[in-house]
């Protein structure tokens, strides 16, 4: 829809609208300008994409949808508890004892828990989507790349083709950059949006779970809000590997011995290939493993807080 609406939408150039429209021009180049993206079309890489996205999607909205109705209850439940925790449309505007009232309230809590639970789910579909094709845009011409230097390695033989795959791979890198550039400038507030989310499902399960020990549900919640955090971060980390195959694949090449001109060409990826393990600062870093930690620690000092407000 985002990519329909910045391709035919009369939209005003704002950050966001270029960011959109960067992503295409960038998917589209790849797609029609690189050879080794034909590839990545084939059934087996498609088939694999779309499982792994299909699988964290489902995920993601059922930890959700089973999370939502338990914090929204507990954090009505404790109104007296929290009195200065913003709710929207409250209290409703009838007796505390009345149907209506009861109705209000049912409706609110049904509201809240499908809205978020939308959003919580389409954020994680952007997310994985992404995430998982850029982990086969950077493998497709490591391996390329790698099978096509070993050969000329052992040949001995440094062609003209080999010069044009090398080109290949460079156009090729620098597009998966400038994908990861405009990605980051457009979606990483909702990475951000996803990953708060995710900090209060497991925070506030938590302290259900010690306030009432025999909630099996809150603490389900938990349990399976990390399995599903830590297969996310596995995914993520999957970009990261991919670039460094092609940083292996090209110093363990022999390139000190080929040709001046390959010899800088070679070096300008290995160069390229260090850029985007810099970009795990920005919307990368909330899905490796490191931020899977980080999500841990800050998930404990968020559940020291409101167990601390609560006593």
């Amino acid at each position: 829809m985002l990519a329909l609406a910045a391709t035919f939408l009369p939209v005003p150039e704002t950050a966001n609208a270029r960011a959109i429209r960067g992503i295409i021009t960038g998917v589209q180049n790849m797609l029609r300008r690189t050879p080794a993206s034909a590839e990545l079309l084939r059934a087996n890489n498609v088939s694999r994409w779309v499982s792994r996205v299909s699988v964290c999607t489902a995920v993601m909205l059922a930890v959700g949808v089973n999370s939502m109705p338990t914090i929204t209850s507990f954090f009505i439940s404790r109104r007296s508890v929290f009195p200065r925790l913003p709710l929207p449309i409250w209290p409703p505007p009838c007796s505390p004892d009345s149907d209506w009232c009861e109705i209000s309230l049912l409706v609110f809590e049904c509201s809240l828990v499908t809205t978020i639970s939308l959003v919580y789910a389409c954020f994680t579909t952007i997310h994985v989507s992404l995430i998982v094709y850029l982990a086969e845009l950077l493998r497709v011409p490591a391996v390329k790349l790698h099978s096509t230097l070993q050969a000329a390695s052992e040949l001995g033989t440094f062609d003209a083709h080999l010069d044009r795959e090398i080109n290949s791979t460079i156009a090729y890198h620098h597009d998966v950059i400038r994908l990861l550039d405009h990605y980051n400038e457009c979606f990483a507030g909702t990475m951000f949006t996803r990953h708060l989310l995710t900090l209060l499902f497991i925070s506030a399960s938590a302290l259900l779970f010690m306030t009432d020990p025999s909630n099996l549900q809150a603490f389900s919640i938990v349990v399976f809000t990390l399995v599903s955090m830590g297969l996310f971060a596995y995914l993520g980390e999957q970009v990261n590997v991919a670039n460094d195959d092609m940083h292996t694949a090209v110093y363990t090449s022999g390139w000190e011995n080929m040709p001046t001109h390959l010899r800088l060409k070679l070096c300008l990826i290995l160069c390229r290939a260090n850029r985007p393990i810099g970009v795990r600062g920005t919307f990368i870093g909330f899905v490796t493993f490191p931020s899977f930690l980080q999500l841990v620690r800050s998930s404990y000092t968020v559940l020291q807080f409101l167990f601390q407000m609560q006593f």
